[in-house]
């Protein structure tokens, strides 16, 4: 797999108009406040949070001034304030850490028109949200198309679901 600075390199002087970001791996989970070791953090953490600022910094600059958008796929189960248990505490910390990282390109990016977003897709059901998910794929994904083909400058540093309900931090 390319470097994200050799895969930026790629497409030369060729602009984007979406940039989506999508990674995520759940790490430990329990019912409980469950601490991960070295391994399992750094993983998350690695792919969960690292992935998408390396992403955001190797293209951001290749996003259209004025209407640009980066979506990066987010979680609820990174709300702060929505958080309701203590279970997933490396999944939660991974994507709380990411939505600060979305919060602050969008204050970055937002100065030349690129909307920067963080979206929830819902708990869908694939092999990481499971079977007992409540969302199937089809749905979150166009619901998500339909979120991105709304957003605009006002929408700049926002946190939205699959439906386009604006989330809190």
């Amino acid at each position: 797999m390319p470097t994200p600075s050799r895969a930026r390199a790629s497409l030369d002087k060729r602009t984007i108009d979406l940039l989506i970001i999508n990674a995520g791996v759940a790490g430990p989970g329990g019912k409980h406040f469950q601490v991960p070791t070295r391994a399992e953090f750094d993983l998350v953490m690695h792919t969960n949070v690292l992935g998408p600022m390396q992403l955001i910094d190797a293209f951001a600059l290749s996003v259209v001034d004025n209407g640009g958008v980066i979506a990066v796929l987010s979680s609820r189960m990174g709300s702060i304030q929505e958080t309701t248990s203590a279970d997933s505490l490396t999944y939660r910390t991974s994507k709380a850490a990411v939505n600060m990282v979305v919060k602050m390109a969008a204050m970055e990016h937002g100065l030349r028109g690129v909307t920067v977003v963080a979206l929830h897709p819902g708990w869908v059901r694939t092999d990481m949200g499971g079977e007992s998910a409540l969302v199937g794929v089809s749905e979150s994904v166009d619901g998500l198309r339909q979120v991105i083909g709304g957003l605009g400058a006002d929408s700049n540093g926002g946190f939205f679901d699959h439906l386009g309900r604006s989330l809190h931090w």
